[in-house]
Parts: structure tokens; C-alpha cells; sequence
């Protein structure tokens, strides 16, 4: 790769990460919302060159959380996000030593990625409390570059973001300004799923689905796109009053707007109170996914199996979802709960088979929408 090349990649990730800053300002929940917003943001600058969850020979069996891939597809830049709600807590408490180191740079040290393309990326919820404090992240920075690894951070509401690219200096860009078109809309189901919606925009970006998570991040982005805001789609949200055998948490969630990016389990961390009841009255759609190149080898009857464990799990969300509000003496009715199965093989799911599986969802008033889109 040519110094000119070089130069203008990193400007294309300072770019994205100024970005992903500026619209994940006040958004507080799992970190996968952050990998999602990240992976929007970067395919931006690399269209159709963007995964989620990738799989690198030098790590494993383990993924890295987000992927830019070069016109020859080997890995361009690598970023790990760090940051969010865990239980009460602010995440990054957990993962920052005192002297600034993390697991994830000896990680993104061994890939074969140039240093400035590394990337740990930590986001600070100031509601759960600052985590790092000035003297942390300058210690974060350089234990970094010792690593030959990237950093970036930012705290909510703070005006700037610490960059440092391995091998440069620390610079403090001043984010962005959220634009008023995306603060979010009101909810329209039907026109969400479209040919016009999330359909279109599954089956146009086919060749790049690797995993599911891929697909998650096309219909996250899809959404965005359709005018809903980065603070009422939540990833893996956090509920209060789900049974602690429900670890799978909803692949994607949709509220309205009032939400405000509220997705952790309690305001200011205060365990005595909980953000159930605004979540559940802000409630619009909860959605399950299924698809990537792992189930191009699937027979029918597999596939329908597959489908029809993740519509179940839907209905036992739907089931917890509802006596949950009736405990809070919410009133829910227009809470709908969808799952989209994408199939990128060959040839499409026979319609007898298909049929049984819509018959699996109606019985349990789950909406269900399938995707042949071939890989």
C-alpha cells in the first residue's frame, strides 16, 4: 500500500470514527450497538467492504468485532469497541487496567493489519459515570502505541475525541453536530420490511453477508436509512424483568423516538429504579434474525427447524413481554414481533415448507418474513 493510499484510508477512518462519535453521543446499552454504529459508519467510506464479527486466521476461533476489507479481500483495518452498560455499571470499568492496558490490544497487535489501521475504539457512558478520566485515556493512548494499536475515546457530551493513530500524535477533533433529521421518527410497519425498506436493501448487499451479524447491520443501516435514529434501534437490549434463563438477548429492537437511547437497565446506574417502563411503553417491534453463508448447506427441513426455534424464542418474548407490562400496568397493544429469515442459497425454500413455517408463526402471532436472496 502507497503513503498516498495510506493517507487517504486514514482520513477515511478518522471520518467515520468522528461520526460513529458524534451519533453514538448518549446511546447506552450492549456494546454491539456500537460495533453496529461503527461498521454504518465506516461502510460509508468502503461500501460493500464492511463485516461484523469477523473471522481472522491470527485470532482463532474468535471474531473481531469490525472489518474493513480491501479490494482483494484480505483485512484492511480491524477495530474492537469497548464501552456501554454492564448490569449498573459503566463497561469500561471492567476492561481498563489502572495503567491503561485492555486485553483487546494484545489482540489487534497480532493482526496483520498496518498499526494506524488498528483500532481500540472506547466509548465512556458519563450517565453510568466517566470511567476514564484524562490522565486514564492518555495512559490508554500510550499503552496502545506500545502495542503497535490505534486508540480513540470518547465520553458523552464531551466536545472533542482523543485520537491516536500508532506511530502519531494525540489530537483531540471536535465531533459532530447531530442533524435534525435524524432524531428519529415515528413508526411505520408497513413499509418497514418492504421491497421499498429493509427487503430491497437485504437483497442489494447479498454478496457481502458472511455471518448473521452481517445481515443485522444491513437492516440496522436499512432502518437509518428510512429516517428512524441510531437512538431508538437497539441491539441486544437489556430487560429488567427477563428471566435470568433468557440469555439470548433480541437481535434488534425498535422503539419510538421518546427512548432517547435508554437501552441500559437503569437510569444514572441507581439500581432502586429501572428504564423497563420507559422501554416497554416505548416498545414498537422486536425482531429476530436468521441467515449468513454458515446455512448455505441446508436442507429445507433443517432450515425449517432453524426457523422455527427462533420464532418460539419470539413468542417466549412475547410471552415475558406481556406479563411484564401487565405487572407495570402498561398498555402495549401496538408491541409487534417479527422474524426475517434470509436465505442466500441457490435455490429458494420450497413453498409447502414455507408454508409451514408462516402456519408456526401465525399460530403464534409472530410476523414473519423470508429473504431469497442467493450469495
Amino acid at each position: 500500500m502507497g503513503d498516498e493510499d495510506k493517507s487517504a484510508d486514514n482520513k477515511a477512518i478518522e471520518r467515520a470514527l468522528n461520526q460513529f462519535f458524534t451519533k453514538a453521543n448518549g446511546i447506552v446499552g450492549s456494546e454491539a450497538n456500537y460495533q453496529v454504529l461503527l461498521a454504518v459508519e465506516l461502510e460509508k467510506e468502503y461500501p460493500g467492504k464492511v463485516r461484523r464479527e469477523h473471522r481472522m486466521a491470527e485470532t482463532g476461533r474468535g471474531g473481531v468485532d469490525v472489518v474493513v476489507l480491501s479490494e482483494e479481500g484480505e483485512a484492511l483495518a480491524a477495530f474492537e469497541l469497548k464501552g456501554g452498560a454492564y448490569n449498573s455499571r459503566n463497561a469500561l470499568q471492567d476492561v481498563f487496567t489502572e495503567d491503561g492496558n485492555c486485553q483487546d490490544m494484545n489482540k489487534l497487535s497480532k493482526l496483520k493489519v498496518v498499526p494506524a489501521h488498528r483500532w481500540l475504539v472506547a466509548v465512556d457512558a458519563i450517565e453510568l459515570g466517566r470511567s476514564l478520566s484524562y490522565r486514564k485515556q492518555i495512559r490508554a493512548a500510550e499503552t496502545a502505541g506500545s502495542y503497535n494499536v490505534s486508540f480513540a475515546y470518547h465520553g458523552h457530551g464531551d466536545k472533542t475525541f482523543l485520537l491516536a493513530p500508532s506511530g502519531g500524535r494525540v489530537r483531540y477533533p471536535e465531533i459532530g453536530t447531530m442533524q435534525p433529521e435524524i432524531s428519529g421518527k415515528s413508526i411505520d410497519l408497513s413499509t418497514l420490511i418492504t421491497r421499498q425498506g429493509v427487503e430491497r436493501d437485504l437483497i442489494a448487499a447479498s454478496q457481502s453477508i458472511q455471518l448473521e451479524a452481517d445481515i443485522v447491520t444491513i437492516i440496522y443501516r436499512s432502518l437509518l436509512a428510512q429516517g428512524y435514529s441510531a437512538k431508538q434501534i437497539a441491539l441486544e437490549t437489556y430487560f429488567n424483568f427477563a428471566p435470568g434463563n433468557m440469555h439470548q438477548r433480541p437481535d434488534i429492537c425498535l422503539f419510538a423516538p421518546g427512548v432517547d437511547g435508554h437501552f441500559n437497565l437503569y437510569p444514572e446506574g441507581n439500581t432502586s429504579r429501572s428504564y423497563d417502563s420507559l422501554k416497554l411503553s416505548m416498545l414498537k417491534l422486536l425482531v429476530e434474525v436468521k441467515g449468513g453463508r454458515p446455512l448455505l448447506g441446508k436442507k429445507d427441513s433443517t432450515l425449517q427447524n432453524i426457523y422455527r426455534k427462533d420464532i418460539e424464542k419470539l413468542n417466549q418474548w412475547k410471552v415475558v413481554i406481556n406479563g411484564a407490562a401487565q405487572r407495570l400496568s402498561l398498555d402495549i397493544p401496538d408491541t409487534a414481533f417479527l422474524f426475517i429469515g434470509v436465505d442466500l442459497r441457490p435455490y429458494p425454500i420450497h413453498h409447502d415448507v414455507l408454508a409451514t413455517i408462516s402456519g408456526i408463526a401465525n399460530e403464534n402471532n409472530i410476523c414473519f418474513h423470508y429473504v431469497h436472496s442467493p450469495n
